[in-house]
């Protein structure tokens, strides 16, 4: 009963912390980093939508499997400068959210 409780919390804790304005405006920034540097792979790299869109995500969160790299130098210039803004941002996101749940879950104890 203990462990379903804990589920409970962390469940009302992620509702709670997508429900602050700074968690909902980063990510909404995150989504729209995502879905532009998609578009812009399509058109630079000649990728299809899916296979952009899955590079914006590995990249953007630095999980880089290595399977797809730009080769276009236009490619590679904009990935570049979207690591920078895109990580940045990312982890912004992922830090406020985790900000809120944890002082949800230390509120709610």
């Amino acid at each position: 009963m203990q462990l379903i409780n804990a589920y409970i919390r962390l469940l009302r804790a992620i509702y709670e912390a997508f429900t602050h304005q700074l968690v909902l405006a980063l990510f909404s920034v995150n989504l729209l980093l995502v879905s532009l540097s998609s578009v812009i792979y399509v058109h630079l790299e000649g990728w299809d939508f899916t296979d952009a869109l899955y590079f914006s995500v590995i990249t953007i969160s630095t999980v880089g499997y290595g399977d797809m790299t730009p080769v276009t130098v236009g490619g590679k210039l904009f990935t570049s400068g979207y690591i920078f803004v895109g990580a940045g941002f990312f982890f912004l996101a992922v830090g406020a959210f985790a900000e809120d749940v944890i002082k949800y879950i230390r509120e709610h104890r």
